[in-house]
């Protein structure tokens, strides 16, 4: 538990320190670290060849640079990279799930599209005290550790016990719970309706369990307890990212859609209205 707590607290001060940077790069530069790392994981989790490892780079790459691309050339929406960052992520857990053993290089999809999403969204706000991003962020991680003490304190019905029989149902609504109080208390700080921040973080907060449960079948598929070992305490990178990729690219449209005034691009869902 000491290593788990002082891991965490450095990854947060390293969160914060490229989130409040008066420039972009460094949240950037943060986002290609986490997809390298996590690229090396799932090559050792899957056992990519170095075929397999190439076309994964690739992969990553095409997903990073489409949704500009797409952009520049097509004059969409900016926020629409959020969608093209959900294909990618969704083609990935796909590929995972369905598509030949060799096709398991297509799973670095899952990892690129959230964090092209999270980095997009990051270069679009107007606002960065506090940052829009804490508003999917903080909700997961709390919704994380509310879920933690809640299911070893009331846990007795198990949640999924072929994927994570660790996890509880208790332990479930305790993390639900736990990202809600979360919107509620970071409502004021975004001159947002209570019930809109309220609704982005418990969304965040049900997406982030999803996404914890899949990594749990993903690893549970490849024979692992961890993605790795990086992490004291915490095990690999994936393993404490795993949350935030289901969630980042949906809960950002919802939260830009909710609060528009906080990032200087034209919603979607605003184009849609008008016509």
């Amino acid at each position: 538990m000491t290593k788990r707590i002082a891991t965490g607290a450095a990854a947060l001060l390293i969160v914060f320190g490229v989130l409040f940077a008066p420039w972009l790069w460094p949240f950037m530069v943060f986002g290609l670290v986490l997809l390298f790392a996590s690229g090396r994981e799932l090559s050792r989790m899957l056992g990519w060849s170095r075929l397999q490892q190439l076309l994964a780079f690739g992969a990553s790459i095409i997903c990073i640079s489409t949704p500009e691309l797409v952009h520049m050339f097509q004059s969409i929406p900016p926020d629409m990279t959020l969608v093209i960052s959900l294909v990618f992520m969704l083609l990935g857990m796909a590929g995972l799930r369905w598509l030949p053993a060799f096709w398991s290089w297509t799973a670095i999809w899952w990892v690129a599209g959230p964090l092209t999403a999270l980095v997009a969204v990051h270069a679009w706000t107007d606002s960065h005290l506090p940052h829009p991003i804490l508003l999917i962020l903080l909700p997961i991680w709390a919704g994380d550790t509310a879920a933690l003490f809640a299911g070893k304190s009331l846990g007795k019905h198990k949640l999924a016990p072929k994927i994570s029989p660790n996890k509880t149902i208790e332990g479930s609504i305790g993390g639900l719970l736990g990202s809600a109080l979360v919107g509620l208390l970071m409502a004021q700080f975004y001159d947002m309706s209570i019930g809109s921040a309220v609704l982005i973080a418990t969304f965040s907060g049900v997406l982030g369990q999803a996404g914890d449960l899949f990594e749990s079948w993903l690893k549970r598929r490849s024979n692992v307890k961890d993605s790795g070992s990086l992490l004291p305490g915490h095990g690999g990178v994936l393993d404490r990212i795993d949350s935030m990729l289901l969630a980042a690219a949906p809960a950002a449209w919802l939260m830009i859609a909710l609060g528009p005034h906080l990032f200087h691009v034209v919603p979607y869902v605003d184009i849609l209205q008008r016509k």
